[in-house]
């Protein structure tokens, strides 16, 4: 009732080209460089969200005491609001997730990142008040980019390659990150930051801050999004 394959007739040739050829090669091939892309560019990506917001609390530091003459028990305080406006953006973005995609999330959240550096341009002041302009800058540049970074590590861990078979598979990538984000963009950040200050004030420390995003926002469009496996 069942066919039996034993009598099927076996042409040699064609298994040894299949067993050289598999079908799915070339897409495996293509899948496991768009995955090292995203991986990749998500570590880098990690880095500089690291180093922008590590310098963003030196630079507005250094900043608040040198060029607005605030006292130094006000400082943390203030630089304190910054990183607290962290919780309603999140809670915004968990409780309208539905309205879009991450993907659409974290484009929002780097355009929002990126108009936080440019009210921390001193040019952009007209109310007179530039140190509230500063404070609301980097309000919304901070959790802004966690989001953005955070969004983008969560698809980056979706693709992880195969455990033992590269260097961007899940235990090396949490080195990688930990590497990247501790090792180098927090040990970087403030000092280049206070450099910025120290040799050209507000203005060259924010041109830094502001192309490093540009930077950030232009790796994610040509390298992370194009490469995502839906």
């Amino acid at each position: 009732m069942y066919p039996k394959f034993e009598s099927a007739p076996v042409d040699s040739e064609e298994c040894v080209s299949a067993q050289m050829h598999p079908l799915g090669d070339k897409h495996s091939e293509e899948e496991l460089a768009r995955k090292t892309k995203v991986v990749a560019g998500s570590l880098i990506m990690t880095t500089m969200r690291a180093f922008i917001v590590s310098a963003l609390e030196a630079a507005v530091a250094l900043l608040l005491r040198t060029n607005y003459g605030t006292r130094q028990q006000d400082v943390g305080l203030l630089i304190a609001m910054a990183f607290l406006a962290s919780i309603p953006v999140h809670y915004c973005r968990t409780s309208l997730s539905w309205l879009m995609s991450d993907i659409g999330w974290m484009r929002l959240a780097n355009f929002v990142a990126l108009l936080g550096a440019v009210l921390c341009f001193p040019q952009t002041c007209t109310t007179g008040n530039c140190m509230w302009q500063l404070i609301i800058g980097s309000m919304l540049l901070f959790p802004c980019l966690y989001v953005s970074d955070s969004l983008n590590w969560g698809t980056a861990s979706k693709h992880f390659l195969s455990p033992g078979t590269s260097l961007l598979d899940a235990p090396h990538a949490s080195l990688w990150f930990i590497i990247g984000s501790d090792g180098i963009g927090r040990t970087f950040g403030p000092w280049v930051a206070r450099l910025m200050v120290d040799s050209g004030g507000q203005v060259r420390y924010s041109w830094m801050q502001f192309l490093v995003l540009v930077a950030f926002t232009i790796l994610f469009e040509a390298k992370i999004v194009p490469n995502i496996l839906l």
